[in-house]
């Protein structure tokens, strides 16, 4: 009898130490979060969505309304150049037409102008050409299968990707109207998107980490300025894009290598036209310093 007793009380006291620990890890796992909100939430930040994604640890760094949808402006365009490279080899010839031509603002592409859809791509994503993205549009529409336009193919691809708050209504994340954006969609959707974009065609992307280059087409060579004109002062910068319009407001994503491989990307969604550079530099500041800190 007097075992049985010792061995009840010995078992209630494993149980209550498991139970105790268990209840010491949440309070440590909360105090945690609870830290890092304030070391994240304390920043003079305009964004109304924000979101920070560790994608080799699979962690989120910090999130601010990142499931809420908000207008894309041109950050649409990377599922333009997503959808566009999975549809055709990368040295498929596009020429730019008359309609392509008529998108707002002038990139500097020329009519007749023969493109590979790599470099017309990474034309497009760097200068954020309306031009660029009309053209891939256009040329894919030409060629529809089953019946199926560029933009169904891109809320398609969305849905493949599990990007549930996001919907294109036109290629270039242009507002259609005076309150209907070309495109709406989370911070964590577009990082999702950003994040497959860079595993599968990280040498496109490579062209929006430069500030100034030249990018031939197959008729002469364009020399271009990137449309984030902060990519110099981020170190290890692996993507960029921009995206702005009145219903949007300033919008950038970035991927960068924050040391040892381990790669970033930061969202930033419904800031100002230059708050959204000034949000970004706050944030890849911050999240070195949380990586750094082992949070």
């Amino acid at each position: 009898m007097h075992y049985k007793k010792t061995l009840l009380s010995l078992l209630f006291l494993i149980l209550l130490v498991i139970v105790i620990g268990d209840i010491n890890d949440r309070l440590t796992s909360k105090n945690k979060e609870q830290k890092k909100e304030i070391f994240f939430s304390t920043l003079p930040i305009k964004g109304r969505a924000i979101y920070i994604y560790d994608v080799g640890r699979e962690k989120i760094l910090y999130e601010k309304n990142a499931n809420e949808s908000f207008p894309l402006a041109s950050l649409a365009k990377l599922m333009t150049a997503f959808v566009a490279l999975k549809e055709a080899p990368q040295g498929t010839l596009i020429t730019i037409d008359n309609e392509s031509l008529s998108k707002e603002g002038d990139t500097g592409l020329l009519l007749g102008e023969r493109w590979t859809l790599k470099k017309l791509i990474e034309f497009t994503l760097t200068t954020s050409s309306n031009d660029g993205a009309g053209a891939i549009s256009s040329t894919f529409n030409s060629k529809k299968a089953n019946n199926l336009t560029f933009i169904d193919r891109m809320n398609e691809e969305a849905v493949k990707l599990g990007l549930s708050h996001t919907r294109f209504i036109n290629e270039t994340g242009l507002d259609e109207n005076l309150n209907t954006p070309g495109a709406y969609g989370s911070a964590h959707d577009i990082s999702v998107l950003l994040g497959e974009f860079l595993r599968e065609y990280p040498e496109i992307l490579e062209a929006t980490t430069y500030d100034i280059q030249g990018i031939y087409s197959e008729d002469k060579v364009h020399n271009i300025e990137n449309t984030n004109k902060e990519v110099n002062k981020i170190l290890g910068l692996m993507a960029s894009k921009t995206g702005f319009t009145d219903l949007a407001g300033g919008n950038l994503i970035i991927a960068f290598d924050a040391g040892l491989g381990q790669t970033v990307i930061i969202v930033v969604l419904g800031s100002t036209q230059e708050g959204r550079f000034s949000d970004i530099k706050f944030l890849v500041e911050r999240t070195l310093e949380a990586i750094n800190k082992g949070m």
